[in-house]
């Protein structure tokens, strides 16, 4: 009978690691997908703004 009880507290205490496992692996995935959002979104703000920097110069230099 103890056996089969220690059975049950050993899988209990698997199973609670294994959620406590699960939970912290999607807030990592999360976090790194926001990571990567907000990377992906400064590139396309220095894309931008290296097209209007390259739009100013050829207007400067059309102008002189």
């Amino acid at each position: 009978e103890w056996v089969g009880e220690l059975s049950d507290a050993l899988k209990a205490d698997l199973k609670e690691r294994a959620g406590a496992v699960s939970q912290s692996v999607r807030e990592g995935a999360d976090t790194l997908k926001a990571e990567f959002v907000d990377a992906g979104a400064e590139y396309v703000d220095r894309v931008k703004q290296a097209g209007r920097d390259a739009m100013e110069a050829a207007r400067e230099k059309v102008g002189s």
